[in-house]
């Protein structure tokens, strides 16, 4: 399997690390690489700092009820995922799927009316 260097997600978008530096992540349960880490450096996390700045005034400016109806949409896209969710913590962490259907449930905090696990 290849594995994929991750991105930061900066301003809004996916973007490659301005580090050279990278870690890979292995799979606990069979060791094989399924993915690689960037070292972030000061200057990554400067670009992401700059861009939440720039975003912040706005965002303070929106109405609570708005911002509350993304954290609901959140909510409802991990309640809608748990299942997907849960076989990709234990895939990647060896963990045994009924806690890993827990953790993926419980990250909402509430039970789902659509339980999948």
């Amino acid at each position: 399997m290849a594995s994929a260097r991750l991105e930061d997600y900066v301003g809004g978008k996916w973007v490659a690390s301005l580090s050279k530096s990278a870690q890979d992540v292995r799979n606990p349960a069979t060791g094989e690489v399924i993915g690689s880490v960037p070292l972030g450096t000061a200057a990554d996390v400067d670009r992401a700092a700059s861009a939440a700045h720039q975003v912040f005034s706005a965002w303070r400016e929106t109405p609570a009820v708005q911002r509350a109806r993304y954290l609901f949409e959140l909510k409802y896209l991990l309640e809608k995922n748990a299942e997907e969710l849960a076989r990709t913590v234990t895939a990647r962490r060896s963990t045994k799927r009924a806690a890993a259907c827990a953790a993926a449930s419980s990250a909402s905090r509430s039970r789902p009316a659509h339980r999948r696990c």
